[in-house]
């Protein structure tokens, strides 16, 4: 888990600029650059060769991808797998229900 420090966390609830909600089966994944958490994670999005299929959302760089990612979780801990608009958190489960839904 990363999480942002110096952050004030807690439920927000009130995203500024939701967007639009995913479409169904989209794969959302929230990280940050310098995770190794989340290298983990996008080097298993990268050995099943489905970067088309996940939307990545960096975090730690877009203040409004920031701001989404603590309306959805009411915090900032990545990497975050969002399926079908629910979050996943923790890098082994995420790459676990990679390999299951893609194979590998």
């Amino acid at each position: 888990m990363c999480p942002e420090t110096n952050q004030n966390q807690g439920s927000s609830g009130n995203r500024s600029d939701p967007g639009p909600p995913p479409e169904p089966g989209q794969l959302e994944l929230y990280f940050f650059p310098d995770c190794p958490y989340c290298r983990k994670v996008l080097g298993a999005i990268d050995d099943l060769g489905i970067r088309d299929k996940v939307v990545l959302l960096d975090a730690r760089n877009d203040p409004k991808k920031k701001e989404a990612l603590i309306g959805l979780t009411g915090k900032t801990q990545v990497p975050c797998l969002v399926i079908d608009g629910e979050p996943m958190h923790e890098s082994e489960d995420i790459k676990q229900y990679l390999y299951q839904t893609f194979g590998g």
